[in-house]
């Protein structure tokens, strides 16, 4: 299975990141978490929801790219939230595509979008509350 599902990771994983970095998608793609972090009062929810939307390709690009943002609730959230992701396009998407499991692509980037909503929601108030103890 490995050498099944290697190529295709390795292959997926780099064309996350030439439209990670060499196109706008995923700052277009974004904007449908902008509403949720602004309803959040999440400091900076331009950022944070290009954040979000460029997890789907690769699971450390969303911390690496909030890095050197000012606010710390944003960089816990980015931080919680891209682990919380679980499915994204790099390692897992190719890894379920190549077994038996009845998912297609659409159904795995609903679940995504579902998980990124929800752990948002989940870790807002715990990047909050840490972020004030310090």
């Amino acid at each position: 299975m490995t050498m099944q599902v290697l190529p295709g990771i390795m292959s997926v994983g780099f064309l996350g990141l030439v439209v990670a970095f060499y196109t706008p998608f995923f700052t277009y793609f974004g904007y449908l978490f902008y509403p949720v972090l602004w309803i959040l009062g999440v400091p900076d929810p331009g950022l944070g929801s290009e954040a979000l939307a460029i997890g789907l390709s690769e699971l450390f690009l969303p911390a690496t790219l909030v890095a050197g943002a000012e606010s710390d609730v944003l960089r816990l959230i980015i931080a919680m939230v891209s682990v919380s992701q679980v499915f994204f396009f790099s390692s897992m998407v190719p890894s379920v595509l190549a077994t038996d499991i009845p998912l297609s692509i659409k159904n795995i980037i609903i679940i995504w979008f579902e998980r990124v909503i929800l752990s948002t929601i989940i870790a807002a108030p715990f990047a909050y509350g840490i972020a004030a103890l310090m």
